[in-house]
Formats: structure tokens, C-alpha cells, sequence
């Protein structure tokens, strides 16, 4: 479970073929400064899923070929 990492600053889920990531993934990552996801197939991404994180500054989705924002 991600959302027990607390105190994680970077987050580097790149090249991995991820598809979706779940809407609960970043809840309690109050720390989290740095999220890269990129380079995977990720086809849609949900921006209301990052209003946990208080304190992201980079937020790297490149390189997913499908993707959509919301």
C-alpha cells in the first residue's frame, strides 16, 4: 500500500507498464515532493487524485502515449 509511505519524498514509477493508477494511491503522502510516472501506458490520469499532496513540486507524466487529463 503506497499510502503508508508518509514521509516518501520521491516516488519514480516510470517504465513500467503501468495502466491506471488507483484514485486512493497518494492519500497521506503529505511529504511526497517528486511523482514520476512516466513512460508507461497510463490512459487517463485524475488530477483530484493528488489533493493529498501538499507538498509535489514535479509531477512527470511524458512519454505516455494515451494518456488523458482530468
Amino acid at each position: 500500500q503506497l499510502n503508508r509511505l508518509n514521509y516518501l519524498l520521491l516516488l519514480d514509477l516510470s517504465k513500467n507498464r503501468l495502466k491506471s493508477i488507483a484514485s486512493q494511491s497518494f492519500t497521506r503522502m503529505h511529504s511526497l515532493s517528486t511523482l514520476d510516472v512516466s513512460s508507461n501506458e497510463l490512459s487517463m490520469f485524475h488530477f483530484d487524485d493528488m489533493k493529498d499532496l501538499a507538498s509535489i513540486q514535479i509531477l512527470d507524466l511524458k512519454n505516455n502515449p494515451e494518456l488523458q487529463l482530468n
